[in-house]
């Protein structure tokens, strides 16, 4: 014998499924995939001569230091390692640093686990080593994993070394220098070079990089100069009328949590989360830095591994005083400007 179904139950089970649906609909919360803080910025890179017409104090403070010779093209005023047919032997497999003309070469083990001539086209760095670049097929440009070390004979250095010391990467894998851990437009380009732009398709495995300098320049640091340049060019009345100075970046007014924001960019060890990092923006906004883990810093807080300063001087009692980046370093040169414990005093 049939049950008899009562309608009015049905119909108030349907309703609710009904709402309960709609309600879900306007609940879920609409999926963002940018973080907060501004947008990215219209204001446009120009060259760096332009900067240094103006401002030529700061930069002959600039060009003797770490940030202006970050990358340069390899030639015999850059190159600081031996390639006088030096031979450098690491389990078992040997490489020679020659020259040609004024060219640099290193002959070594490529993709196809063959001995063949590289071209060195950049050099990396300055102090206390220098690594040295070479370009690839599609764009790809990979850093030798071995970098002469440049400091003196009395400090044990003038000789080349292989990063990393122990194994032996075979060519296909990561850690070889042809593979994804040496490869420079992904790993290191950004810190090293100017408003870079990775340019990478995924597709065809390929990369269009580009950048404004090849250095860390006035702008890595101050923004992009377009606004600030056109500022320079007006009259009394409007320049004052403009405090910025059309500035992103205004290291006058701006206070110690701010700098150390600025130069966290790239003296910390982190990863991106946003499409670009936003000069003048908060650092968390654009970078999510390592947490301090074991293999990192020492149970004290202190550097263990490559981690580049942020992580551990957030920790110190300096940072809790209010003590910035500037307070010790000169910005421009980049080195202290006090030695010993009178920095302190």
């Amino acid at each position: 014998m049939f049950q008899r179904i009562n309608c009015s139950k049905v119909y108030s089970l349907f309703l609710s499924t009904l709402l309960i649906a709609a309600f879900n609909a306007v609940a879920e919360p609409e999926l963002r995939f940018e973080p907060p803080g501004d947008k990215l910025t219209s204001h446009q890179f120009i060259d760096n001569t332009q900067c240094l017409e103006c401002h030529t104090e700061q930069g002959k403070e600039w060009q003797s230091s770490h940030h202006a010779q970050a990358m340069q093209l390899a030639n015999k005023l850059t190159v600081k390692g031996d390639f006088n047919d030096v031979k450098f032997t690491h389990h078992g497999t040997t490489s020679t640093f020659f020259r040609s003309d004024d060219a640099f070469f290193v002959n070594t083990v490529g993709r196809d686990g063959m001995l063949t001539d590289f071209k060195i086209k950049y050099t990396f760095g300055i102090d206390p080593l220098q690594q040295y670049i070479v370009e690839l097929d599609k764009g790809h440009l990979q850093t030798l994993d071995i970098a002469w070390d440049t400091r003196s004979e009395n400090q044990g250095g003038q000789k080349w070394f292989r990063l990393i010391p122990d194994g032996e990467a075979e060519p296909g894998e990561p850690l070889h220098w042809t593979g994804a851990v040496y490869n420079w437009n992904n790993r290191c380009a950004e810190c090293h070079s100017t408003n870079v732009q990775k340019n990478y398709d995924l597709a065809s495995d390929t990369y269009n990089t580009s950048w404004s300098e090849i250095n860390v320049s006035c702008q890595s640091c101050h923004g992009p100069g377009e606004t600030h340049a056109e500022w320079a060019t007006l009259s009394g009345d409007k320049k004052v009328s403009q405090s910025d100075q059309g500035l992103l970046v205004d290291y006058v007014t701006n206070n110690s949590r701010e700098q150390v924001d600025t130069c966290a960019r790239c003296h910390s060890r982190r990863h991106q989360v946003s499409p670009a990092d936003r000069h003048g923006g908060k650092f968390l906004d654009d970078f999510m830095p390592s947490l301090l883990t074991e293999n990192l810093y020492h149970p004290d807080g202190q550097i263990l591994d490559e981690v580049f300063v942020y992580g551990s001087f957030l920790q110190s009692k300096m940072y809790a005083k209010g003590v910035g980046c500037l307070d010790c370093h000169n910005p421009h040169s980049g080195k202290l400007k006090l030695t010993g414990n009178t920095l302190c005093l």
